[in-house]
């Protein structure tokens, strides 16, 4: 994950001033309270990253299929799989 966020940095996708570790810790905290209440969706995603994008990296979330990325993958376990 942090590699992705400093590839991210390096690309203008996140804001240069972004804490690495506080970001992880916080987005997977979110991201398992929306998977343990069964509230998970795609536009969650989008939810918790939208305020560390710069505009540059909105329009590549924007244009990534976020639903059949994490759905849509056989390597992935389902959301009921993980509970």
């Amino acid at each position: 994950m942090e590699k992705l966020i400093v590839d991210g940095q390096n690309k203008h996708f996140f804001i240069k001033d972004l804490s690495i570790p506080l970001f992880v810790d916080f987005y997977f905290q979110t991201l398992f309270s929306f998977i343990r209440k069964g509230n998970f969706c795609a536009d969650i995603i989008t939810y918790v990253m939208s305020p560390l994008l710069t505009d540059k990296g909105k329009e590549a979330l924007n244009d990534m299929d976020i639903e059949n990325l994490i759905f849509g993958n056989p390597l992935l376990p389902s959301i009921g799989e993980m509970e």
